[in-house]
């Protein structure tokens, strides 16, 4: 995490990530969320939205705010967090956005595919694509065990460890998926190349 802060140009934290980043020398550039979770003074802090409205979770809020700003690479960082049902919601406020993004993660990337996108990418490492919903027309190339106009679903296929041999693409006509790349390259601003 330090590394990915330190090279970012611009830092928004949800939330409690501001302390987070406090803690590890790095003052955020906007916190945004209910400071539900916010240990710090927030008179301590660069620039704060306070957003109470309890309909939407901080991520939400975070990337609302992120809508705002026209950064080429976005990433977010600290979803893995202690509590896989902030995680998980956090993977469903990316599906409903219409932001491209990557997540690092500890051991990789990660993106959300909905109907319509494709992203390229590098690896030798696993690669796996999860449905988060029914999804049609999936494709993933230039791994060992390609996927072409595949139907991926909760109650059927999903396409876990596979492996990439180089240059891959993945990509969706309908529904939403989670793509995970296995990488030790950390941080690439660019790891995935979004259409």
């Amino acid at each position: 995490m330090l590394r990915w802060l330190a090279e970012a140009d611009l830092i928004l934290a949800a939330d409690g990530a501001a302390d987070l980043c406090l803690r590890l020398g790095f003052q955020p550039h906007l916190t945004v969320g209910d400071l539900d979770s916010l240990k710090a003074n927030p008179k301590n802090l660069k620039e704060i939205e306070v957003i109470d409205d309890q309909n939407f979770t901080d991520c939400d809020k975070l990337l609302t705010a992120l809508s705002k700003h026209q950064e080429a690479n976005i990433t977010l960082i600290g979803l893995e967090g202690d509590r896989p049902d902030h995680f998980l919601s956090s993977l469903l406020s990316v599906a409903r956005v219409n932001i491209r993004l990557q997540i690092g993660f500890s051991k990789g990337y990660g993106t959300l595919l909905v109907s319509g996108q494709s992203t390229a990418f590098t690896t030798h490492g696993t690669t796996s694509m999860l449905p988060l919903e029914a999804c049609t027309g999936a494709c993933l190339l230039g791994t060992k065990w390609p996927l072409s106009d595949a139907d991926l679903s909760l109650e059927g296929s999903v396409s876990i460890s596979n492996r990439g041999l180089g240059p891959c693409q993945a990509s969706l006509r309908t529904g939403a998926a989670f793509l995970f790349v296995e990488s030790s390259e950390m941080p690439n601003w660019e790891f995935f190349h979004f259409d």
